[in-house]
């Protein structure tokens, strides 16, 4: 979200511009409510209610990156990039498995710390049902 806010300049403005946080839950409530975005404003977020028509291009350009990420030849090209660099280690130190999310990891998404560390929990949090598909084949395989 955070990416696509900034890819917009939204994050430069004279007014204050909600943050990736905030984004994110006025985007899950409408999403998860079905409500439209003036609605939910109105009732949870109503100091947001000036950027309305700055939220709607955010929203549909971060559904765009949903949907990019989702496609087999964005994916294929990760794979690509992970397979290139898996040749160069031993097998015990490649990457099995692969997800592309739309999110960019950065300090204010809570994911990495301010000496760019990743925060592992949050990730294991945020990501489990991703985390959980990477071993579902697992639990079901025989041996």
């Amino acid at each position: 979200m955070n990416v696509v806010r900034t890819a917009l300049g939204l994050a430069r403005n004279d007014r204050r511009f909600p943050k990736k946080g905030t984004c994110m839950a006025i985007y899950s409530r409408c999403v998860s409510s079905r409500e439209k975005l003036p609605e939910v404003l109105a009732a949870h977020f109503p100091w947001c209610r000036p950027w309305v028509e700055e939220l709607a291009k955010l929203f549909d350009a971060y559904t765009d990156r949903k949907d990019l990420v989702r496609k087999e030849r964005v994916v294929a090209r990760y794979q690509r990039i992970v397979d290139e660099v898996n040749a160069t280690l031993a097998p015990y130190e490649t990457i099995k498995r692969l997800a592309v999310v739309a999110e960019e990891w950065s300090i204010e998404g809570d994911e990495l710390t301010p000496s760019m560390k990743l925060k592992r929990r949050v990730v294991e949090h945020k990501y489990a049902a991703e985390i959980a598909a990477f071993y579902q084949d697992e639990a079901t395989a025989t041996k």
